[in-house]
């Protein structure tokens, strides 16, 4: 799904000439759509992100991949670990 989506955008950029290939990848991230886990959203992530983060009691920005492991370990295919990493590093005071 994450990989249709980037060459979807890829192929808006091209305009009138990738239009075609466009709506095609629409239709395959359309049936795809139906058969794969719905993912968590923003909020929710972050709503999970913090209940790990208090669980473990987490307080060094250096074990943002602790969390991100953790997390990932219960909520595989529910949640991207991009997503999982950036909401620690904010949590956790490595980015400003």
């Amino acid at each position: 799904r994450k990989q249709l989506q980037k060459a979807l955008g890829e192929y808006e950029k091209l305009g009138e000439r990738g239009r075609a290939q466009a709506e095609q990848l629409r239709f395959e991230i359309g049936l795809c759509e139906g058969w794969l886990p719905r993912g968590l959203d923003e909020p929710a992530v972050r709503t999970l992100v913090k209940e790990r983060l208090g669980a473990l009691g987490l307080t060094d920005p250096k074990q943002v991949g602790r969390l991100v492991g953790d997390v990932m370990k219960t909520h595989k295919g529910q949640v991207e670990a991009a997503d999982v990493k950036r909401i620690a590093e904010e949590l956790l005071g490595t980015r400003g």
